[in-house]
Parts: C-alpha cells; sequence; structure tokens
C-alpha cells in the first residue's frame, strides 16, 4: 500500500494510476480475513463464542465485561456481548448448555466446553474440540484439546472451525524473540551442578 502511494506521487503522468492497483492489492488480505469463532483469554476465564447469527457469547459478563466489548468491536459484532445461559439455548440453536457444561456447534463441527470433570471424560469422545480451563491429565481423543496448561503456555487462543479445525495462540503470534517472556517451569532441577 505504501508503494502504490509513493508511486501515485511520484509519477505526473497518467502511468500514476498504476498505484492504485498496488493499494487495491494491498487492501485485499484485510477484505478476505475472516474472524475467529472461538476466543479464548489467557486466564481461560474469559471464552467467547461468534454465533452464525453474529452475536457474540460470551462466558463471563462480570469480571471481563472490558475485554468482552474489546472483542466485540475487534469482531465487529453490532450488538452488545450476551451472556451465556446456565441452562438452555442462546445465539440461536449454536449454544446449548446444562449443569455439566454447554455444547458449540458451528460450520458441522462440535466444540465442547465441560465444568466439571464427569463431564469432561465424556466430552472428549463425542466433541471435535474440548476447552477446558482446568487441567486434562490423562489423552482426550477429541482433535483440538485445549486445557489450563496450554493457556499457560501459549496464552490466549483463537480458534476457526471449518473442515479443518486452526487455532492460533498469542504465543505463536508473538515468536521467538530475546524480549518475549517464558513460562518457568517449577520442579526439580536437572543438570551437572544436582
Amino acid at each position: 500500500m505504501a508503494l502504490g502511494g509513493l508511486w501515485l506521487v511520484a509519477w505526473r503522468t497518467r502511468l500514476r494510476y498504476a498505484g492504485i492497483i498496488a493499494i487495491a492489492i494491498g487492501l485485499l488480505p484485510i477484505a478476505l480475513a475472516t474472524p475467529p469463532d472461538i476466543l479464548v483469554d489467557g486466564d481461560g476465564w474469559l471464552v467467547a463464542l461468534r454465533s452464525a447469527a453474529g452475536k457474540l457469547l460470551v462466558s463471563d459478563m462480570r469480571g471481563a465485561r472490558i475485554e468482552s466489548e474489546i472483542w466485540a468491536r475487534q469482531l465487529a459484532v453490532a450488538d452488545a456481548p450476551v451472556p451465556w445461559p446456565d441452562h438452555g439455548r442462546a445465539g440461536g440453536e449454536d449454544l446449548e448448555c446444562d449443569i455439566s457444561g454447554c455444547l458449540f456447534r458451528r460450520a458441522g463441527r462440535t466444540v465442547a466446553l465441560p465444568r466439571s470433570e464427569a463431564a469432561l471424560a465424556e466430552d472428549c469422545w463425542k466433541a471435535d474440540a474440548v476447552i477446558s480451563t482446568e487441567p486434562i491429565r490423562w489423552r482426550c481423543p477429541a482433535e483440538v484439546v485445549i486445557d489450563r496448561f496450554d493457556l499457560w503456555r501459549h496464552g490466549g487462543h483463537a480458534i476457526w472451525l471449518g473442515p479443518r479445525i486452526r487455532v492460533e495462540t498469542v504465543d505463536g503470534r508473538r515468536g521467538d524473540r530475546p524480549w518475549v517472556l517464558r513460562p518457568r517451569t517449577v520442579g526439580r532441577p536437572t543438570g551437572p551442578d544436582c
């Protein structure tokens, strides 16, 4: 885009209008970007789901109200975020909750958001993705599993649902740079001095 702008101001002939093409090519990725279907903050306190109707369904409106409003603006959601129900459906037919957790269905995929360990054991076998704010200490056969340890190691997660589930993390986006702090491991030290 910058090259197209410079081209427009540098030339005085009709050739300068080629800069408009460069600017349009620079704007193309913005037009083709799709917002994520699910956002999870790094602490696991706030999970936001983008329903097929275009509403933003959030897990907690009390403690993370400001963050949910920021997410709604970034996802270009016109309406205010809607809290998840304790029981029943929300967002049309996309989200269904009961006492043991919630199931989010979108793009032919099922995402489980369990509230208890018993629900977690069941959801691991029937959902395509499982998002748990508690640690999962056994092998879960779901295609995508995000638990408390993943949130601690990699920060917030953005998830796109479709034929293939795509996950991006805060840690993955910021890269491996000298100024990026990594979580310290806790445990017994190993090495030649031990």
